[in-house]
């Protein structure tokens, strides 16, 4: 990588960078979802488990679904990985789909759509506001995030009329795991917007003490420790992966105490990939 290192960190950077995340470990199968409330759907779609049925604040990315005329039918929200529980809502569940029909009485019932990895499930209403509003999962936790497109549509439930899809969605179906690691207790994976970021990548961990103690003497001992607990999508580029981990850096040497660095070192793919004489001085608190 370009630029000034620190010197222990240079020696090691270009090769962790450019490491491949090991082999995902085997994913749960849809037989582990939860089970408290089978929803009914009409045709061949994908069963969903109800959760609950509140607002989506939650969401990491959502879309309206529209009528021919402008008006609006319904919403839907995807609830990427550890999104809900970072933002206060923990009710959503990770990896949930939150659909709203906004329309009642109108005779359109609204569903989603969502491919990962080549595999392709829908969720559709059994009827016009049937249910008005509903939460379920859209697949188990994953080893390693993987990136998931989705669209919302809409569909006539007196099959008079074609669906109409909304534009494509892309997020990414997270991966939350606890780590078998003297450095870190816990690593997310998952999609979010973040200020003045837009909706990016994050990788949450929750550090031990050992790894706020060692600061930026061990930094390259975090960095696989996070990749070995929760491995990093190939689908991150080479100054997205830079990018986190000067952040990484940054809040070793500068959050040690919580009161400063909080609970979680949160990292964000899209922050942009700074200098590290930015990165030594704390730039922005590590938000830059």
């Amino acid at each position: 990588m370009p630029g000034h290192q620190p010197s222990r960190s240079g020696r090691r950077l270009r090769g962790l960078l450019s490491r491949r995340p090991p082999a995902p470990r085997a994913n749960r199968t849809s037989t582990g979802r939860r089970t408290l409330l089978r929803v009914a759907v009409a045709g061949a779609v994908a069963s969903a488990v109800v959760i609950v049925s509140a607002p989506a604040h939650a969401a990491s990315t959502n879309s309206i679904v529209y009528h021919a005329d402008g008006a609006v039918a319904g919403e839907v929200w995807f609830n990427s990985g550890f999104s809900s529980e970072h933002v206060g809502a923990p009710q959503f569940g990770p990896n949930t789909f939150t659909v709203r029909d906004r329309f009642c009485g109108d005779g359109w019932g609204v569903g989603v759509e969502w491919t990962v990895g080549g595999h392709t499930d829908t969720w559709r209403s059994a009827g016009d506001c049937g249910p008005e509003e509903v939460t379920f999962e859209a697949g188990p936790n994953q080893a390693t995030a993987a990136e998931l497109s989705w669209r919302s549509f809409r569909w006539d439930v007196n099959g008079i009329s074609d669906t109409t899809y909304e534009l494509a969605r892309d997020d990414w179906m997270g991966s939350d795991n606890g780590c078998d690691s003297v450095w870190m207790g816990r690593v997310a994976t998952y999609g979010f917007d973040v200020e003045a970021v837009g909706h990016t990548f994050e990788v949450s961990m929750w550090p031990t003490l050992t790894a706020r103690a060692a600061g930026r003497n061990l930094v390259p001992e975090l960095w696989e420790a996070v990749q070995a607990c929760s491995p990093l999508p190939k689908a991150l580029t080479e100054t997205q992966r830079s990018s986190l981990y000067k952040q990484l850096y940054c809040h070793a040497v500068f959050g040690v105490d919580k009161r400063l660095g909080g609970e979680t070192w949160d990292l964000e793919a899209d922050r942009e990939d700074i200098s590290w004489a930015k990165v030594m001085l704390g730039w922005k608190r590590c938000n830059w």
